[in-house]
C-alpha cells in the first residue's frame, strides 16, 4: 500500500471513530453543507456520498515544519477552515476563503491498528489536526 500523501487529487475523507456505536448505517464521509440554510461559510458535515462533488476534497502542502509537512484541505469552492462552534466553542470545520482560519493537518504512518481487520487498513496514513 502506498503511504505517501497524494496532493492535488480529488479524495473523499471519512471520519472513523469507535465512539459512534450504533451509527454504522450512517455515512461518515465529509461533505460541504450546500443546503439553502448554509451560511456564508458553510459547515463541513458527515453524511456525504463518495461520488458527489460536495464530498470531494484536495490535499495541498501548506508549510514545512520540523519532521514533516503541514497540509491544508481544499474544495472546488474554497479552503477548509475552523470557526468557534456552538458546543463550548469547540472548533467547527467550515468552507472559507479567509486564510487566517485555514485548518492544517499532518499525516502519520500507522502500523498495526488493532481495531482493523483489513491489512490495507492496518498499514497507512492517518490525518491529525496540526496546531
Amino acid at each position: 500500500m502506498d503511504t505517501y500523501v497524494n496532493e492535488g487529487q480529488a479524495v473523499n475523507i471519512e471520519f472513523r471513530s469507535e465512539a459512534w456505536p450504533g451509527c454504522e448505517e450512517f455515512s461518515k464521509y465529509w461533505e460541504v453543507d450546500e443546503s439553502s440554510s448554509a451560511l456564508e461559510e458553510p459547515a463541513i458535515l458527515t453524511g456525504g456520498k463518495k461520488r458527489e462533488r460536495n464530498s470531494w476534497f484536495r490535499i495541498e502542502r501548506e508549510e514545512k515544519f520540523v519532521g514533516g509537512n503541514a497540509y491544508k484541505l481544499t474544495t472546488l469552492a474554497g479552503t477548509i477552515g475552523t470557526v468557534p462552534g456552538p458546543w463550548e466553542n469547540a472548533p467547527q470545520l467550515v468552507l472559507t476563503n479567509d486564510t487566517a482560519k485555514t485548518f492544517l493537518v499532518k499525516f502519520h504512518k500507522v502500523h498495526g491498528d488493532t481495531t482493523s481487520t483489513s491489512r490495507l487498513e492496518k498499514l497507512g496514513l492517518r490525518m491529525f489536526p496540526f496546531y
